[in-house]
C-alpha cells in the first residue's frame, strides 16, 4: 500500500466538523472563525462556533501537517537535476512519518475514551479519524483557550506543587494494564522524527560557537540521538505508557488562586517504555539544577509511592538517572525551537534554558 496523499485539508475538515456537530445537535448554526494553523505534526486550529441564540463555543481541530511537502517542493525546485523517483520517495516517506504520528494520537484518544477506565486529565475527545490512503486524518477535541492561563501554561519554571500534580497524571498513565500497553509500541517513525529534530537542534547550537557546546559535546549528542541509541534509552523496559514529550507547552493550567492543572496534550510521542522517562524529562526541562538536586530524592520517593513501585525504589532511582539523558535531549529541542523563552539571567551570558542545558550536559554527559 502506498502513502496517503496530501489532500486539501481546510474545506474537508470544516465540512466534516459541521457533519459531526449536526449529528450531535442542531444548536450550532455556523462556524464563526478559524485560527491560523500551528504545530509540527499537526496543524492546530481553534474553531469558534455560534448557535441560534448568539451563544458562542469553540473546539480545537488538529489536521496532519503537510507543510513539509511544500518545503520539499521548494528544495526540489532549486535542484532541477533531482531524480523524480527520489523526490517521490522523499515525499512519501515524510507523509508516512506524519501519518504514523497522527494515527498514534488518534489511537490514544480512542483508547483512553472508549476502552480505558483511567481518569486522566485530558481535553474531551469528540472525534478522530486515522490518516490513510482513503481518509484525511482529523482530531476534534475540547478547547481550553478561554480558561487557560498563559503565564502558567507557557512558563519557564514550575513550582513543586505543579510537579506533584503532573506526577499524579504520569502515575495514572502508568497504571494502565500491561496487556493494553503492548498496543502502543515505540514506532520507527517516532524515533526518526525525534532523531532528526535533535540533530537539527544540536547543529544550530553548535554553530553558535558556545564554549560549553563544543565539538565533543556535539558528537556525544549525535551519538546518543541515533535511532538505535534512542530506542535503547526509551525502552530500558517496556512496562508502561509514556507521554514521551513532557515539555513546556504540553501541560495546560488555569489560575485559581495559583496554578490549577487542566490537561496534558500532544500525544503523538506516546509509546510503551520506561517508567522514568516522563518524570526525568519533566524535571530536567522545568527545574534549575540546584533546585532539582535538592528535591529529586523526595520526588522520586513520592513518585514510587504514587505508582506503587515501593519494592523497586532503587531500580527506579537508577533508571531515572539514565532517563536524564533523554531529558537533556528534549531540553535541547525546547531551547532551540523556543529562543524567546531563553530569558537572559542577571550577570550571566546564559538564558534560563541555556543554563539548565549547560549544567545538565556537565552532569549527564561524560565528554
Amino acid at each position: 500500500m502506498g502513502s496517503p496523499q496530501a489532500m486539501p485539508r481546510f474545506q474537508f475538515a470544516l465540512d466534516l466538523l459541521s457533519e459531526v456537530l449536526n449529528a450531535k445537535t442542531k444548536d450550532y448554526a455556523k462556524i464563526e472563525a478559524v485560527s491560523t494553523g500551528a504545530g509540527l505534526v499537526s496543524e492546530v486550529y481553534r474553531i469558534q462556533l455560534s448557535d441560534n441564540t448568539s451563544l458562542h463555543s469553540s473546539i480545537i481541530i488538529k489536521i496532519p501537517n503537510h507543510l513539509f511537502k511544500d518545503h520539499l517542493d521548494k528544495n526540489h525546485e532549486k535542484n532541477e537535476n533531482i531524480n523524480p523517483q527520489k523526490k517521490r520517495d522523499e515525499i512519501n516517506h515524510m507523509v508516512h512519518t506524519v501519518c504514523n504520528l497522527h494515527n498514534r494520537e488518534v489511537q490514544f484518544y480512542r483508547f483512553i475514551t472508549l476502552e480505558s477506565n483511567v481518569n486522566l486529565k485530558l481535553p474531551q475527545f469528540f472525534h478522530g479519524d486515522y490518516l490513510n490512503e482513503d481518509t484525511n486524518g482529523l482530531i476534534i477535541i475540547e478547547d481550553f483557550t478561554s480558561i487557560m492561563d498563559i503565564h502558567y501554561s507557557e512558563r519557564l519554571t514550575i513550582s513543586l506543587d505543579q510537579v506533584f500534580e503532573v506526577m499524579q497524571q504520569i502515575a495514572l498513565l502508568q497504571s494502565i494494564k500491561t496487556e493494553e500497553v503492548k498496543g502502543f509500541p515505540l514506532l520507527d517513525s517516532q524515533l526518526e522524527s525525534l532523531s532528526n529534530c535533535i540533530f537539527l537542534s544540536a547543529n544550530v547550537l553548535f554553530h553558535r560557537k558556545l564554549p560549553w557546546f563544543h565539538y565533543h559535546v556535539f558528537q556525544k549528542i549525535l551519538k546518543i540521538s541515533e535511532m538505535k541509541s534512542l530506542r535503547k534509552l526509551l525502552t530500558i523496559e517496556e512496562k508502561v505508557l509514556c507521554h514521551g514529550d513532557m515539555s513546556l507547552k504540553n501541560t495546560l493550567w488555569k489560575n485559581e488562586n495559583g496554578p490549577k492543572f487542566l490537561a496534558m496534550i500532544s500525544w503523538t510521542s506516546l509509546h510503551a517504555g520506561c517508567r522514568t522517562t516522563d518524570l526525568a524529562t519533566l524535571l530536567a526541562i522545568n527545574l534549575d539544577q540546584e533546585e532539582r538536586h535538592v528535591v529529586e530524592p523526595n520526588i522520586i520517593r513520592e513518585f514510587v509511592k504514587m505508582a506503587g513501585y515501593q519494592e523497586e525504589e532503587g531500580k527506579i532511582t537508577e533508571m531515572y538517572r539514565k532517563s536524564l539523558e533523554f531529558g537533556l535531549l528534549k531540553l535541547l529541542i525546547v531551547l532551540v525551537t523556543n529562543p524567546e523563552w531563553d530569558t537572559p539571567l542577571e550577570n550571566s551570558p546564559d538564558g534560563v534554558l541555556s543554563r539548565r542545558l549547560r549544567q545538565l550536559i556537565e552532569e549527564v554527559l561524560t565528554v
